[in-house]
């Protein structure tokens, strides 16, 4: 990994050494499996593009030959930035030569961490909250949902034909106003992501370490109150005590590699699973980093500017003209319970990515019991009026790397993944269960059975190009 600057780094890579494959011979075997890697992970084998076809890099002594062995692998942004590459045959080392490469480091694509670009995110971390902290939460969404205006006259309205704006706006801002109350009520607790407890990711140092850094400290703290002599069994005690605690830490950096792989597995084992991934991305550095660079736009504003033309083009380039439907003849009474919010919001699964209101499951499921009513009264007027709030169905769309070996500053070498409001997915569980009640099939039916349809689908679309092949 190359860093051109102290705060931006780049993701290119170069691997450079004896791989043992030779370029000239056909037949070797390393050769294929060197052709086959870089293949499938999209690396460039930028000695074999640059360099000529009859170059060596090893010359054999005893049986006076000559073999390209040394080669240099580099992702693509990384062969882009190579401006030069040749073989030194004047100089040898052990019967290899030297194979040099110059770099421009300014065509390399800079990149910053993610981190930093999510530095005002205020995501609430509920892994990081106590007991009290999330009875705490619940006390204050109960105080904040109690104050909300409730328009009464939309909620009683029940015409499905209803044409009145105010009654629309009316919903809307209610919607709006529950939102800001989980949001409200769970603002105290944002700062705990950043000045909460650290995660230690040195196995062992509780059972080893603690105990004897404690004594340790203790031990300082009574030579020091004693005057800091330079004898005496206050200094002595001193010795003793760091002598013992750098001697457990030499064991846990000694058994390092034992002692992970004893800690990931006692989590797997006790289904901690929240800690186990905590501790394999600690372990790994699992930081992503974005391009500070898009097809030559560059700047935050003007980067997430160009995303946003991109995408406006790509999913709107289908035209259509809007649709008016007429006045809807129904007599049953459109209405959705409060059992129903409630069964809604339990299905959801946690630890997962909020939408632009920043409003997580957890938010659903630790907030006050005044929620689900509410939720039900905004719902209800919702599905009779025909109308959503825009924060509902607004998405973040975030793009995501398709191939890290490519070039990182290519537009088209990312794909969007939709981030959408939770509370959106709780309105939709609701029509979708009672739909599933009616749906019945047999084994013979599987395209509409959850789970099996792509696989049939693709198993269909097979039998027919067989088909179609046996009847050509």
């Amino acid at each position: 990994m190359l860093y051109p600057e102290q705060d931006n780094a780049t993701n290119c890579v170069y691997v450079v050494g004896d791989m043992n494959a030779d370029v000239a011979d056909r037949n070797s075997l390393f050769m294929n499996h060197l052709t086959h890697f870089c293949e499938d992970n999209n690396f460039v084998l930028s000695s074999k593009v640059l360099l000529p076809i009859d170059s060596y890099t090893y010359i054999s002594e005893a049986w006076h030959t000559t073999s390209w062995l040394d080669h240099c692998i580099s992702t693509a942004d990384g062969h882009e930035a190579i401006e030069s590459m040749n073989i030194k045959y004047g100089v040898s080392v052990t019967g290899h030569i030297t194979l040099a490469f110059t770099i421009n480091v300014e065509e390399l694509p800079s990149t910053v961490s993610n981190s930093a670009c999510n530095a005002t995110t205020s995501k609430l971390d509920w892994s990081m909250l106590t007991r009290e902290h999330v009875l705490e939460y619940y006390n204050n969404t109960h105080i904040f949902l109690r104050n909300i205006h409730m328009p009464k006259e939309a909620f009683m309205c029940k015409d499905v034909n209803c044409m009145s704006e105010q009654h629309n706006k009316d919903l809307c801002a209610m919607y709006d106003d529950v939102v800001a109350a989980l949001n409200n009520g769970s603002k105290p607790f944002c700062k705990l992501n950043k000045h909460g407890r650290k995660y230690n990711i040195r196995p062992g140092w509780h059972e080893h370490v603690a105990p004897y850094h404690a004594e340790a400290r203790e031990a300082h703290k009574l030579w020091a109150m004693a005057g800091r002599p330079w004898q005496g069994p206050e200094l002595e005690y001193k010795k003793l005590a760091n002598a013992r605690f750098k001697y457990a830490v030499r064991f846990i950096s000694k058994n390092e590699q034992a002692m992970q792989a004893d800690s990931l597995a006692y989590k797997m084992l006790s289904n901690n699973m929240n800690d186990f991934w905590k501790e394999v991305r600690a372990l790994h550095n699992c930081k992503s980093s974005l391009p500070c660079t898009v097809d030559g736009i560059s700047g935050t504003d003007n980067i997430a500017e160009l995303w946003r033309q991109h995408y406006s083009l790509l999913f709107n380039c289908v035209k259509s003209d809007p649709y008016k439907g007429g006045s809807v003849r129904s007599g049953d009474l459109i209405s959705i319970t409060t059992q129903e919010i409630k069964d809604a919001i339990h299905d959801l699964p946690n630890n997962k990515a909020c939408g632009m209101d920043l409003i997580s499951a957890e938010h659903l499921k630790n907030a006050s019991l005044r929620l689900a009513p509410l939720l039900a009264l905004c719902f209800s007027g919702f599905m009779i009026h025909g109308t959503l709030p825009d924060s509902i169905i607004s998405i973040l769309l975030v793009p995501v790397i398709k191939d890290k070996a490519g070039k990182v500053g290519c537009l088209d070498n990312y794909r969007p993944i939709a981030l959408a409001s939770i509370l959106s997915k709780v309105m939709e569980k609701i029509p979708l269960d009672r739909i599933n009640r009616y749906i019945i099939s047999c084994d013979n039916q599987q395209l509409i059975l959850r789970g099996h349809f792509l696989d049939v689908f693709l198993d269909f679309c097979c039998f027919i190009l067989d088909r179609g092949l046996d009847a050509h």
